[in-house]
């Protein structure tokens, strides 16, 4: 069978190999997981890395922030990196170093 350049194929995903720059169609579980199917085209490797130990979800461009609190939460056990002690401190050091006071909203210049 010949195929002309550029023609799109149809190729089972058991037929790739690991490092395949194929795309293939992958469906956001956030959307999922509220009954609307989101189809989001991923490289067949891409998925593969990003899904090696099953512990990630897929995510289309609008459910992104989902997926980012997620990683968070998985990486650190907090919602929000703001959450963090190292943060804070080193926005409490920031403001003492740029407006001589623990919190921006206590320079009288600010309020």
């Amino acid at each position: 069978m010949w195929y002309k350049r550029n023609q799109e194929i149809l190729v089972k995903v058991e037929d790739l190999s690991k490092g395949s720059h194929a795309e293939v169609e992958v469906l956001c579980d956030y959307c999922l997981e509220q009954g609307i199917e989101t189809i989001v085209p991923k490289q067949y490797k891409t998925y593969l890395l990003q899904n090696k130990n099953n512990t990630t979800k897929d995510c289309c461009k609008k459910c992104w922030n989902l997926k980012l609190k997620d990683s968070i939460k998985l990486m650190h056990d907090v919602d929000n990196v703001s959450q963090l002690e190292s943060i804070k401190k080193k926005k409490e050091e920031k403001s003492l170093d740029k407006f001589g006071t623990n919190c921006v909203l206590q320079n009288e210049d600010i309020k």
